[in-house]
């Protein structure tokens, strides 16, 4: 039971690393898609530029909900620091929080293929600059 409450503890704290590190580069993102915007564009990029828009915003939702209930998890590992009548609910929490970080991961990558395809296609030389 220790052992896999430490790895919960290592686990956890790897996850928030790597949220903040998905963040970053979201960030980066969104700054490479306004140095678009301050360029010449046609009309109809500007509709793709408003679906990675979205998709930006909605990804740091994702990735807030999850610090959120990392944070949580985080909260119930204090506490059974201290009891031992929460370890089933912790490590129910925490695969939860396995697969939802998988998923994100996923759309994550997702979104950074297809954001670096659109912008190798439409801006060439904007998506050299940031590379």
């Amino acid at each position: 039971m220790k052992d896999e409450l430490n790895n919960i503890l290592q686990q956890n704290e790897a996850w928030r690393q790597g949220l903040k590190q998905l963040e970053t580069e979201n960030v980066s993102f969104k700054t490479r898609l306004a140095d678009i915007l301050a360029t010449d564009f046609t009309k109809g990029q500007l509709e793709n530029l408003e679906f990675f828009q979205t998709r930006f915003l909605k990804m740091d939702d994702q990735i807030t909900l999850l610090r959120h209930e990392i944070r949580e998890c985080q909260e119930l590992l204090d506490q059974l620091l201290q009891t031992n009548d929460v370890l089933t609910r912790t490590i129910d929490l925490h695969k939860g929080l396995q697969e939802k970080i998988f998923s994100l991961h996923e759309n994550f990558y997702r979104l950074q293929t297809d954001f670096n395809s659109y912008l190798s296609d439409s801006f060439p030389e904007i998506s050299i600059k940031h590379i």
